[in-house]
């Protein structure tokens, strides 16, 4: 038994259905010369990672966080510290100054100091730490506020203050945006100033997180089934998903609400733009292709990776000796095609932008699939 199934064009890019709220605060806030701006962002951040703040979430988004870090560097550093049962020892303080020479300081948005056991509580005395690591987070919400050697100044300064064994970890958090000088700016800071130490670059927000289900699976596909953990968007989603699934402890609607509202207001002032993953082709594979009826006759219409169009008798398999520019003309106007014969310098369009038009407009209605399915004996 066969049965056709017709879907339309479109139908796999899906209108997604995100949560909107009625009235988002940050939205609210954004207004005017009220906007947003880097500060409050990385006040907010710092907010929710600081367990001991009144969000309720605990150490949850910390230790999201450090996971994030350990699986973008590829460190066991934070191993001690993503123990579900272990409270962290940690200290968080925004702005952050530390001097570059004796007439200029440089600020880091957030510094998180994280403490291991230096020695064992007795009765006589109390449990001391130790500083293992210091993790500086430098946030860029744009392009324009690329500073090319600021990255590299702060981590300088902090490293002249913090004890050699401490462990110095440099975040550049920023959208995922096409920027010579963002990029510049994170790579200026080189494997040869940070020794031993790290950098990463970590995104409020990457254009996978914009991505369809269909397009994950898509680039899913081309890279074996692995998907990055880069952004606070995606950090702010699984905390979500893990407090509706009960794997962690229920927080308060209004908190819930708030990080659904935050995650929506970075989606809609830090967007990035998606560039799916693109097919190449080798100049023979033919890439759009078109069977039409002219005057009795069937014609096959190829167009290849090169650009090249061919228009074959479907019958023969020859060629048509009729000028490619000719056959497209008459089949414009034998199949009242939508298609202008002039490009947008207003002159005429050559075969290949002309024959590649006509293919368009020749497979423009929904594709047909035909799915084959067994019949059963009862």
């Amino acid at each position: 038994m066969y049965i056709e199934i017709v879907i339309l064009r479109h139908y796999l890019i899906s209108e997604k259905k995100e949560y909107k709220s009625k009235m988002n605060l940050f939205t609210a806030l954004s207004q005017g010369k009220g906007k947003l701006n880097e500060e409050n962002m990385s006040a907010m951040l710092l907010y929710l990672l600081d367990p001991k703040q009144t969000h309720g979430l605990g150490d949850t988004v910390l230790k999201e966080f450090l996971l994030m870090l350990e699986i973008n560097i590829a460190s066991s550093d934070f191993s001690t510290y993503l123990s579900e049962n272990k409270q962290i020892e940690v200290d968080l303080t925004p702005e952050v100054s530390y001097g570059v020479d004796e007439e200029k300081d440089r600020y880091i948005d957030i510094e998180i100091s994280l403490f291991k056991e230096n020695n064992k509580a007795t009765k006589y005395r109390e449990k001391e730490f130790k500083e293992a690591v210091r993790i500086g987070i430098e946030n860029k919400i744009n392009e324009k506020s690329a500073d090319l050697f600021q990255f590299k100044e702060e981590y300088t300064g902090m490293r002249k203050e913090v004890d050699n064994d401490t462990k110095v970890i440099m975040i550049f958090l920023t959208p995922e945006i096409e920027s010579n000088n963002l990029s510049e700016e994170f790579e200026n800071l080189d494997t040869k100033t940070l020794g031993q130490d790290k950098s990463v670059r970590i995104y409020w927000i990457n254009k996978v997180d914009l991505m369809s289900v269909f397009e994950k699976a898509m680039l899913g596909n081309q890279t074996g089934g692995k998907s990055k953990y880069d952004s606070i968007y995606d950090l702010i989603g699984r905390v979500l998903k893990y407090e509706a699934e009960g794997q962690i402890n229920p927080i308060s609607d209004y908190m819930r609400h708030t990080l659904k509202a935050f995650r929506v207001h970075i989606k809609d002032t830090l967007q990035a733009p998606v560039d799916l993953p693109k097919k190449t082709y080798k100049p023979t594979d033919i890439i759009k292709q078109a069977e039409v009826d002219v005057d009795g006759k069937v014609y096959i219409i190829n167009q290849y990776g090169s650009k090249q169009i061919e228009i074959l008798y479907k019958e023969s398999g020859k060629p048509i000796l009729e000028k490619i520019v000719n056959f497209m003309e008459n089949i414009i106007k034998k199949k009242n095609l939508n298609v202008s014969l002039l490009n947008s310098k207003n002159n005429k369009k050559k075969a290949r932008q002309l024959g590649s038009d006509v293919l368009l407009a020749l497979n423009a209605g929904p594709p047909t699939i035909t799915i084959k399915l067994e019949e059963k004996n009862h």
